[in-house]
């Protein structure tokens, strides 16, 4: 997440930039949020309002003061109903957002290689400036170069996530921290509770935790 967080810090494409934040401060589905329009947002009760969504019903989606900084910036200077239009055409949405994936998930990867001794000797730090899609595509090939003439085994890193991985890594850091599966259901708008229950195991890390701190401080004075 902090190899992610920075590469996106260092995202020049100021939409797909927004539109990936939005994601994670969210977790709503890529979709709704390309769809989202500024008529959707009540700006007084910071909340989001999608009409439809993938199980039909309507959805109400808080708005972190993280998220709502971003969009009140973007409002600024919008000329179009689309919160995220398209860079060609401000009377559609932004449709293609793969380039700026790509190109966020490799300088990811990079920096996440760059925390491990064994490949950082294979990065050279003055290119990590490099911001267009060539460049960085062009920089990404060149380690995997370095590593495979050197015979090094890179680690994947980021590179095998997908947009909807965001969701889920949404409801995710929601049950490590100890929300409910009732509750992570309904901020990411499942309709059947069956769903949820793919986060049923992290949603009880906490209490597990909780429990062995319990059980340690009840036990340690203690020699048997």
């Amino acid at each position: 997440m902090p190899c992610l967080l920075k590469s996106l810090k260092e995202e020049t494409n100021q939409t797909a930039k927004d539109y990936f934040l939005i994601l994670l401060l969210t977790g709503v589905r890529r979709t709704n949020t390309l769809t989202m329009r500024w008529t959707n947002i009540d700006w007084d009760s910071k909340e989001w309002r999608i009409p439809d969504t993938k199980n039909g019903e309507p959805l109400t989606v808080p708005l972190l003061d993280k998220a709502l900084d971003i969009l009140k910036h973007r409002k600024k200077s919008s000329k179009s109903d689309w919160v995220f239009p398209s860079d060609f055409d401000n009377e559609k949405h932004l449709v293609n957002f793969k380039r700026p994936w790509r190109r966020t998930l490799q300088k990811a990867t990079i920096y996440s290689w760059l925390r491990d001794e064994r490949f950082s000797k294979l990065i050279d730090t003055d290119k990590l400036s490099v911001s267009s899609y060539e460049a960085v595509d062009e920089f990404y090939e060149q380690i995997l170069f370095k590593a495979k003439r050197q015979k090094i085994e890179l680690t994947k890193g980021l590179m095998d996530i997908h947009i909807h991985d965001i969701r889920r890594t949404f409801g995710s850091y929601q049950a490590i921290t100890g929300a409910s599966l009732q509750i992570i259901g309904k901020s990411l708008g499942h309709k059947s509770p069956q769903s949820t229950l793919v986060y049923a195991r992290l949603n009880l890390d906490p209490v597990r935790a909780s429990i062995e701190k319990a059980s340690n401080a009840m036990f340690n004075p203690i020699s048997i």
